[in-house]
């Protein structure tokens, strides 16, 4: 009864938790490394779409986490699923349609 009360008289926070600088920082290097490979995509080599991710997210980790090459492998797993978590969540709610345009520019060049 008193939590009913109390919720009636406290102004609701919003939802949410404020994002973190590295997770901003981390999303932007993401969306840019996605933009270059979709833009050089056309006339030059480049790997498979797979194995330039694994190397973009190789070159975030060293940017955005201090310390990544001295972590041991449990908290390595950990920081780095937790960013990439976050980071997918973060592009999501923004509404970011990268892949789509990647995937519209690759059917154009195989056709």
């Amino acid at each position: 009864m008193v939590r009913l009360f109390r919720a009636g008289l406290l102004p609701r926070g919003k939802a949410g938790r404020k994002l973190e600088e590295r997770t901003a920082v981390a999303a932007g290097l993401f969306v840019a490394g996605m933009e270059e490979y979709a833009t050089r995509r056309s006339g030059v080599s480049l790997p498979s779409l797979r194995l330039y991710q694994r190397t973009l997210w190789q070159r975030i980790y060293c940017e955005v986490l201090p310390g990544v090459e001295r972590m041991d492998k449990l908290t390595w797993q950990y920081r780095t699923g937790t960013l990439r978590r976050n980071v997918k969540a973060y592009l999501r709610r923004q509404g970011c349609k990268w892949s789509r345009g990647i995937a519209e520019e690759l059917v154009s060049t195989i056709d």
